[in-house]
């Protein structure tokens, strides 16, 4: 156990259970060097020897930042031992998830020989049957969940490698295979350190020592990719400038597939001549404006659908189906609630549903599986698929049957806010042990018996400077709802993100509110 005299990050290492091992690695991390598992062993030999006899590759990755950032890292890889190497990423609405049979069948006809999924694969058994037929190769990296046999010459999963490698993602599988082919390499370590923040894995063993990495990487080198994205005026680049400013842009080009090619975010990612970088980049962030416009549309006929039901479950034609799962993140914030958001087609419903508080989508889905077609997902997020003519009965089921939902449950996990705890000394003290995220995050703080000194509404929500406990504090709350959640209450309770508000010399703390009952 390392000692701790700070307050504050001792609150911090409590709230996230955090065994003795975990608070080593927070000042001794673990290394950076890939699984020794005789499986990458294997790839790297099955890799080299179709580049020596002259085997077309294709690198077949998903339309998420964690695929697009895989695929991009094995592009660059095998680019650079000379081979020759294609890529696909498919139409989330024309493929669908993962690898495809009429992928794999073009692929075929073009003459590639050697299959490598990223980020998919463990669950596409008609391509991969279709693959073995043709006597062709196939290795699959993916870290989604083994649910069948699967059917490749070599499959890279991070559940077959040794203690400490159990949680990559995708990119993290392909930046390993990538040190055992070309050692390391620092761009494409920044690539799969992002691709980890963006698929929320734990920050744990060597996810940990990778972010850290690629966080050092990006600001020495500030790649062209990296910097096309972010805003101008940015001076350090963190986890959470990657989470807001980056990420988004890399998926909002795979959840508008219907605008653009999301193909060519590969181009981006893996082109090294500045002026098609920037291009891209311009393309890149105009889809991301348009999936804001589009999910500020989408909100705002949401909020004409609102019932005072127990879950939100709204449908229509209107609704975007690659970005319902951030309106209804949205909808469950702003409304306390699970919210169920989907596109209508005429025929088929298909969507997202976001959990609030501790309830667990699971359970709550299961009681609607038999009008479901398809579902998955985990506890706070879940996709379904269903037909329009059960709708009425699935809402019906899931607000009939569901709940008794305790109060206590709609409360996030929170800290007491505590003016000599949360000062700006400790919680720059607290920032040195970035990054944060999944496993070691810093969490909401809870704010009672506040007075407002004054406050404004601004665009999309409410600024006020508060008073606590006879301090003052400036705030920001984002939120259509200001009037009914109205942070100027005092018999509300907020629950605050913190941040630092620096102007001059001059450092205070600002709340952040994301919540308010």
């Amino acid at each position: 156990m390392i000692p701790v005299t700070n307050p504050l990050i001792e609150a911090i290492l409590a709230y996230n259970q955090l065994s003795d091992d975990q608070i080593l690695q927070l000042t001794h991390p673990f290394e950076l060097k890939p699984s020794q598992n005789e499986l990458f062993s294997l790839a790297k030999e099955m890799i080299l020897t179709a580049i020596q006899n002259k085997k077309k590759i294709i690198i077949c990755g998903d339309y998420d930042c964690d695929g697009l950032c895989g695929t991009s890292i094995l592009v660059l890889t095998l680019r650079k031992l000379g081979a020759d190497v294609g890529f696909y990423i498919p139409n989330r609405f024309e493929d669908g998830y993962g690898l495809h049979p009429n992928t794999v069948k073009k692929a075929l006809d073009k003459g590639y020989e050697l299959f490598i999924t990223v980020d998919n694969g463990v669950s596409a058994f008609e391509a991969l049957d279709l693959i073995k037929q043709h006597q062709a190769q196939v290795i699959v990296v993916d870290h989604h969940e083994i649910t069948a046999s699967v059917d490749a010459n070599i499959l890279l999963h991070p559940m077959l490698l040794e203690e400490g490698h159990t949680n990559l993602c995708g990119s993290g599988l392909a930046h390993q295979l990538s040190h055992h082919l070309i050692g390391y390499d620092p761009y494409i370590t920044a690539l799969a350190g992002t691709a980890t923040i963006a698929d929320m894995m734990p920050l744990w063993d060597y996810n940990r020592v990778l972010v850290t990495t690629a966080l050092q990487e990006i600001n020495h080198h500030l790649f062209a990719q990296f910097k096309t994205l972010l805003k101008p005026d940015i001076q350090s680049i963190n986890e959470e400038i990657l989470a807001f400013q980056v990420i988004p842009k890399i998926n909002a080009v795979g959840r508008l597939a219907d605008l653009a090619n999301v193909n060519r975010v590969v181009d981006f990612l893996c082109s090294e001549l500045r002026e098609q970088i920037e291009s891209l980049s311009i393309q890149i962030q105009a889809i991301n404006e348009q999936r804001k416009v589009i999910n500020q549309t989408m909100y705002a006929k949401a909020l004409t659908m609102i019932e005072d039901t127990k879950v939100l479950i709204l449908k229509d034609e209107s609704f975007h189906e690659g970005v319902v799962g951030i309106t209804a993140g949205r909808l469950a914030n702003e409304f306390k609630r699970p919210a169920i958001v989907m596109h209508d087609n005429g025929q088929r419903l298909k969507g997202s549903a976001r959990s609030y508080g501790d309830i667990d989508l699971r359970a709550l889905l299961e009681i609607g599986l038999p009008y479901l077609n398809r579902y998955g997902g985990h506890a706070a997020a879940a996709g379904l698929e269903l037909d329009v003519s059960n709708f009425a009965q699935f809402k019906s089921l899931i607000n009939g049957q569901v709940f008794d939902i305790e109060a206590h449950s709609l409360i996030p996990k929170s800290l007491p806010f505590k003016s000599d705890l949360i000062t700006v000394d400790n919680f720059k003290a607290l920032k040195t042990l970035a990054p944060f995220g999944m496993g070691f995050e810093i969490p909401l703080f809870e704010v009672s018996g506040i007075q407002c000194i004054s406050s404004r509404i601004i665009k999309g929500g409410k600024m006020a400077q508060l008073s606590i406990n006879g301090e003052k504090y400036n705030s920001v709350y984002f939120s259509q709802n200001v009037e009914t959640n109205d942070i100027c209450d005092p018999d509300k309770t907020l629950f605050c993100r913190l941040s630092l508000d620096e102007y001059a010399l001059n450092t205070k703390l600002k709340l952040l509110i994301e919540r308010v009952i």
